[in-house]
């Protein structure tokens, strides 16, 4: 997965990294122990939020030298939408979109109120209903 400017070094690369472990890659037998498994499920953590953002943007011509390179066009954004997704009904709500010159500054802002409205909604301490799936695997983890 590297680049080498020489045969040189790529023959000292590998000569290198053949005597160190940490660099090595090895490969179980086939058959024995082959497979990954997540053993310790107690650790496992759930996310009970996730904020998903997605920008729109077009390509803006511009003429201007930089050094040696010749800019021909920009990126620039023009609007944004936030959507939460949770699996906890009282952190739903209606996506926020907006259009505009200034969706970067915006973006920030929204980002921020959002933040504060799931904390003051994390805030409130809400008794845990699990349904048998749920029940299930909180059991498992206590054993």
């Amino acid at each position: 997965m590297n680049y080498f400017g020489s045969e040189d070094l790529l023959i000292k690369h590998t000569e290198y990294c053949s005597t160190h472990y940490a660099v090595n890659t090895t490969f179980p037998e086939p058959g024995v122990n082959d497979k990954l498994r997540f053993k310790n499920i107690q650790n496992r953590v759930e996310c009970p939020i996730k904020i998903c953002a997605d920008f729109e943007s077009f390509l803006k011509p511009i003429n201007k030298i930089h050094r040696k390179t010749t800019l021909y066009q920009k990126d620039t954004s023009s609007a944004f939408s936030l959507y939460v997704v949770s699996c906890v009904e009282r952190f739903l709500m209606d996506p926020i979109t907006y259009i505009g010159e200034d969706d970067e500054k915006v973006f920030v802002e929204e980002l921020e109120q959002l933040a504060k409205h799931i904390y003051e909604r994390f805030k409130v301490s809400v008794p845990t209903i699990f349904n048998a799936c749920e029940e299930f695997k909180n059991n498992e983890c206590k054993s």
